[in-house]
């Protein structure tokens, strides 16, 4: 996955960490996928509600179509 800090492509990190934790999966699993160290999965998953503030509504609108789609399939309970 991408390194750039765009905000758009942090957002889209944040959102995979936080449903893929939500998920169950576990940090190193997460940084393993995402090709990151553990460190910065460990620092989205405890600022994701900051993250969520700062970010504005879009990111909110994304959070809640992905949950929703997630749901739809049964995979996952944002």
């Amino acid at each position: 996955m991408s390194k750039s800090k765009n905000a758009e492509l942090v957002d889209a990190r944040y959102l995979l960490v936080h449903f893929l934790w939500r998920r169950g999966f576990h940090a190193p699993v997460i940084s393993a996928l995402m090709n990151y160290s553990r460190r910065p999965v460990e620092k989205m998953i405890s600022q994701f509600d900051l993250r969520r503030r700062q970010s504005g509504r879009m990111f909110e609108t994304l959070l809640v179509r992905i949950a929703s789609k997630l749901r739809s399939y049964g995979d996952c309970n944002a």
